[in-house]
């Protein structure tokens, strides 16, 4: 249950949310083009779905996992995959640079491999995700959005996953969709334009 007022709570220039704020900006399954079901697993505590091994992706999952204000939802359109993570995270005088600091992978990890607890390896391939329409975007600040492809060591299945980050202010939304073989880009679409909606309400 959320509760509590939904007016900002301003710092300076910034926008800063309280907890009950940042509830508000999860999305529901009814906010996508396609049957999803929420997955009770993901919790703010959770492990970030940004495939670990690249050392951007990796501190800037770390700081939103830090965040004095967090909130987290996930969801399944199947009975594992694909899957549609979302996070949002307040960072006071950090956001920039933490968004900075993500959008750094298309460059620093232009190729990286990641391995999963048992060890497998897969080796993705990161690009400007350029298929993604951000026009419902919030307002000013910045929209980053990575495409990643990946390829496990043991099987022959590709493995697509999508991140999209949109800061404004001091708030930082993070969706991270995962597939195999490719994802919907209308899903992802969907639930920026509707976080945003949101959040440009603030």
């Amino acid at each position: 249950m959320v509760t509590g007022s939904v007016t900002p709570v301003p710092t300076g220039t910034e926008l800063r949310i309280t907890d009950d704020q940042a509830a508000k900006l999860l999305i529901s399954p009814d906010d996508l083009p396609t049957p999803y079901q929420v997955d009770p697993s993901v919790t703010p505590d959770s492990r970030i779905g940004l495939p670990p091994g690249c050392a951007p992706l990796d501190a800037f999952a770390a700081a939103l996992r830090r965040a004095p204000v967090r909130a987290a939802r996930g969801f399944l359109g199947g009975s594992v995959y694909p899957f549609l993570e979302e996070r949002v995270a307040v960072l006071p005088e950090l956001a920039a640079g933490k968004v900075a600091q993500f959008a750094q992978a298309l460059t620093a990890c232009h190729t990286f491999t990641s391995r999963d607890a048992d060890g497998v390896g897969v080796r993705f391939t990161t690009s400007v995700l350029s298929t993604l329409d951000t026009s419902g975007a919030p307002a000013g600040d910045e929209v980053v959005a990575i495409g990643m492809a990946g390829r496990p060591s043991l099987t022959s299945d590709a493995v697509a996953n999508q991140a999209v980050v949109a800061r404004r202010g001091d708030v930082v939304v993070l969706f991270v969709l995962s597939g195999l073989d490719k994802v919907d880009p209308d899903v992802l679409a969907a639930a920026l334009d509707k976080a945003a909606g949101t959040l440009n309400r603030f």
